[in-house]
């Protein structure tokens, strides 16, 4: 059986490679536009096809619904590469308990999530809710380095003696720490009835996390996840974080996941030259939004990790997160995110802004003059007149109703320059990627022309005298001896392959083997 790759580069191929991967891709369009199944999965086979030829690179996999982890899941398995799959439904999941690593780290991502599920309050009570919250978290983490977990925070916000009893601990082990200060002085101090009543929101969010017994079971004990192994490894991460099921509580369980790859990314030892290229894949990436965001965007690719972030309106992206106002968050995603791609079906708003990103073509325009005459017409003008104009090269009318199906404008970075937009069509992942086994190394053209001989001859060996008969007789006997034999016969499409098309096939894997990225 001749194989066939899923996606041959050719001349009209759309073609993201090298280094310009890492000034990160934004891919907009609504529900149903085809983003997800013709954009992301592909992207992932494509990379998971060149980790399993030996290509050294690195994937995260971040996404709420579920059918994009399981599809990791279940191609890693397929290639046999190793992977990390973190999914709350899932009853043989990895875990990922958010508590382990770097103690300011992990301060600051329990912070953030948190605020993140309170929304917008007053200043007051935010600014006691993030102190409670980074301080109890860096006592725990001074007593117990990474043997704890989430539902510890939480019992010792709700328990004063708990919380006492930990604070004489580490006291008595450290002497007068500004942490211990902060406890005597505040939580513990002559106000601590007030202090209570101001972090009962904060308990009650922690609640929401810690009782839910999906999230429970992942968030807590051992972490299967070492980030900066995982980074420094080049490994494989599918994670689910279920928002069907999990709502909200789903969604700050990403944001502790995002946060810890954001932070990992700056931890990374080397340069951007022997560091291990690393793709962080987010589907509905307006759910885990955090104040790091802008910093991670812009500094990322020396990290040599790229962001491919997909969201169904550029609204979503106003997210007030942190310092970063809405607008602002919004306007530094669209920045750093230098490739974009826009489906079709968009929002008057969405298509206008994409219409005025994609920018305008220079055109000139001539004007004609005529001399009238009464009784002889003028074929040819008197006097020409050209003006220089401007005209969109994809008006927003266009991007709202005009492109077809799973169709999109790409504007993409191409050897360091920014390349104009132009239409492209989605390819989806094929059903019988299993049966194909792109992965496995293609036999060589002399092994693959001895066994097309072999079995032709094993055929031709089967076939019995034909009588001869009447004039259909000998037109059918010719018909079935001109059949493809049954080892032909592969996919859907039953072709009939002679010597010419085999040596076009090898030509042609020959040329384009490398499946981009990396050309």
């Amino acid at each position: 059986m001749i194989r066939r790759e899923a996606f041959q580069p050719n001349e009209n191929s759309i073609t993201w490679q090298g280094k310009d991967c890492f000034t990160h891709m934004l891919v907009v369009g609504p529900t149903r536009s085809g983003k997800t199944a013709t954009i992301l999965k592909p992207m992932i086979y494509q990379l998971l096809l060149q980790k399993r030829r030996g290509r050294k690179l690195g994937l995260s996999v971040v996404e709420p619904k579920g059918d994009v982890a399981r599809m990791v899941k279940e191609m890693s398995e397929a290639m046999g590469i190793p992977y990390l799959y973190i999914d709350p439904e899932f009853p043989s999941s990895h875990r990922f308990n958010p508590m382990e690593g770097d103690i300011d780290d992990v301060a600051e991502a329990t912070v953030v999530v948190l605020q993140g599920l309170f929304g917008k309050q007053e200043a007051f009570f935010k600014t006691v809710q993030e102190l409670s919250a980074r301080n109890v978290t860096k006592l725990l983490k001074e007593l117990h380095g990474d043997k704890m977990d989430i539902i510890d925070v939480m019992n010792t916000l709700r328990d004063p003696q708990e919380l006492e009893r930990k604070v004489s601990e580490l006291k008595q082990r450290d002497g007068m720490t500004d942490l211990v200060h902060f406890f005597e002085s505040e939580l513990l101090g002559s106000m601590r009835e007030k202090y209570r009543q101001f972090v009962i929101g904060l308990r009650a969010q922690l609640e929401n996390i810690t009782s839910n017994r999906l999230l429970r079971r992942i968030m807590t004990g051992k972490s299967d996840l070492d980030i900066d192994r995982h980074f420094a490894e080049g490994g494989v991460l599918a994670v689910n974080t279920a928002l069907g099921r999990l709502r909200k509580a789903g969604d700050a369980f990403g944001q502790f996941v995002i946060m810890h790859l954001q932070n990992g990314t700056f931890r990374r030892p080397g340069t951007e030259d022997t560091r291990i290229p690393h793709f962080l894949i987010v589907d509905e990436y307006s759910r885990y939004i955090n104040p790091d965001v802008e910093m991670f965007l812009s500094l990322a690719a020396e990290y040599k990790v790229a962001g491919v972030f997909a969201t169904q309106s550029l609204g979503q992206l106003e997210v007030e997160s942190g310092k970063i106002g809405p607008k602002a968050m919004k306007q530094a995603i669209l920045t750093s995110c230098r490739n974009k791609i826009a489906f079709g079906g968009l929002s008057a708003e969405d298509a206008k802004q994409f219409a005025e990103e994609f920018g305008k073509d220079k055109v000139m325009v001539r004007q004609s003059t005529y001399r009238n005459k009464i009784l002889l017409p003028n074929v040819f003008p008197n006097t020409y007149r050209d003006t220089e104009d401007e005209k969109r090269r994809f008006s927003y009318t266009q991007l709202m109703d005009g492109l077809p199906r799973f169709h999109y404008v790409a504007k993409i970075m191409k050897d360091g320059r920014m390349q104009e937009p132009v239409l492209g069509k989605g390819q989806f992942v094929p059903r019988d990627w299993k049966e194909r086994r792109e992965w496995e190394p293609a036999p060589s053209f002399t092994r693959r022309l001895a066994d097309v001989l072999r079995a032709m001859g094993k055929g031709l060996a089967k076939k019995e005298p034909v009588a001869v008969g009447s004039e259909d007789d000998v037109v059918q006997s010719a018909s079935n001896e001109s059949d493809p034999p049954d080892f032909l016969k592969g996919g859907e499409a039953q072709e009939r392959t002679s010597m010419e098309s085999i040596k076009r096939e090898i030509k042609r894997e020959a040329v384009t083997g490398s499946d981009g990225f990396w050309d």
